[in-house]
C-alpha cells in the first residue's frame, strides 16, 4: 500500500476525530516533511496536536506531540527578541513529544516501554485502525487532554514550568514539557513574570546559577534567557509591551 496514501487516510480520520473537540485542521505536509497539525483556539492561547510520520522499509511510525502557546508570551517575545510568531509558535511555547508525557520512566530513567514513544504500525487494513485507535484513546485522550486541562491557564502554565525549582537542592533537570534547559529556563522567567510570582527573584536567581554551569554546547540557546533577564529588570518592563 502507497504511504502517502495511507498518511492521508489517517488525517481525514483524526481531523474528523478531533473536531469534536474543537480541533481544526491547521498544516499538514505530506510530500516533504509528513507531519499534521491540528489547532484548537482560544481567545488568549491555541494548543497544537501534531503528528508526524515516520518511514521505515515495511512500517510506518507515528509520532505525536502537543504544544500550547499564549498570546501574551508571544507579544513579549516579539519585543524583547523580535522572533516571527510563527517561529515562536513551534518553538518556546510548552511542547512535548505525547509519549514522554504519559510513560513512567525506570529508574535509570530510561522508559519501560522501547515504542511507547511512537506508533509503529505495517499498512493494513486491521493495524491501520488499530494504530488510530490508540492514537486517539492513549494519546489524545490520556496525553493530549491532560496536557491541556494542565496548562489552560497562564497561571497553571507557571506553576508547572517553575513549582518545583525551589523545592529541590538537586541540579535543575530537563522537564518533560521543554525541548532543552535552557528553553525551560526562559519559558519559566517570562511566565513567572507575567502571573506576578512573588518568588520571580530566587527563580531568577537560581536559573541564572545554572546557566552560568551550562555546557558549551548550550551556550548559544541561553542567550535568550539573559536578553529577557535584562529586559524584566525594568520595572516599567509591562508598559514597554
Amino acid at each position: 500500500m502507497d504511504f502517502s496514501k495511507v498518511e492521508r487516510r489517517i488525517v481525514d480520520q483524526v481531523d474528523l476525530k478531533l473536531k469534536e473537540f474543537g480541533f481544526r485542521l491547521y498544516k499538514v505536509d505530506l510530500q516533504r516533511e509528513h507531519y499534521a497539525n491540528f489547532i484548537l483556539e482560544r481567545e488568549d492561547r491555541h494548543f497544537i496536536f501534531g503528528i508526524r510520520f515516520l518511514h521505515y522499509s515495511s512500517e510506518i511510525g507515528i509520532e505525536p506531540k502537543i504544544l500550547v502557546s499564549y498570546n501574551r508570551v508571544t507579544e513579549i517575545v516579539k519585543k524583547v527578541i523580535g522572533w516571527e510568531s510563527e517561529y515562536y509558535h513551534g518553538w518556546l511555547a510548552i511542547s512535548a513529544r505525547i509519549g514522554d508525557l504519559i510513560n513512567p520512566k525506570n529508574s535509570d530513567g530510561f522508559f519501560n516501554d522501547n515504542d511507547c514513544l511512537q506508533i509503529d504500525f505495517k499498512p493494513t487494513e486491521n493495524e491501520i485502525e488499530k494504530a488510530i485507535s490508540k492514537l486517539m484513546k492513549k494519546y489524545f485522550h490520556i496525553g493530549a487532554l491532560n496536557f491541556i486541562e494542565k496548562t489552560n491557564t497562564l497561571e497553571k502554565a507557571e506553576c508547572l514550568a517553575n513549582e518545583w525549582v525551589l523545592k529541590s537542592d538537586e541540579r535543575i533537570n530537563r522537564l518533560a514539557y521543554f525541548g532543552h534547559i535552557p528553553w525551560q529556563i526562559t519559558t519559566g522567567i517570562i511566565l513567572a513574570k507575567l502571573v506576578d510570582n512573588p518568588n520571580y527573584d530566587q527563580l531568577l536567581e537560581r536559573y541564572n546559577s545554572y546557566a552560568k554551569n551550562l555546557d558549551p554546547e548550550e551556550n548559544e540557546w541561553i542567550k535568550d534567557f539573559y536578553a529577557f533577564s535584562e529586559y524584566f529588570r525594568n520595572p516599567n518592563w509591562q508598559s514597554t509591551i
